[in-house]
């Protein structure tokens, strides 16, 4: 039995230039969906459940 099997990116990143990765977010949506990609996460709000705390913004995106 053969089905489909999804990519996915994740993508931890530290924002050291906000003009720049204002326009990243500005151009990103678009080419994801292009793909048929969809997001999963875009940062926000973050829970820790153990470990240490992540500074970096996490993105995850879904492609099938």
């Amino acid at each position: 039995m053969e089905g489909k099997m999804s990519a996915y990116l994740i993508g931890k990143m530290s924002i050291t230039d906000q003009a720049r990765y204002d326009n990243y977010k500005r151009l990103t949506p678009d080419i994801v969906k292009a793909h048929g990609g969809r997001f999963i996460s875009r940062g926000g709000q973050k829970f820790l459940l153990e470990g240490e705390a992540e500074s970096r913004r996490v993105v995850i995106v879904e492609f099938p």
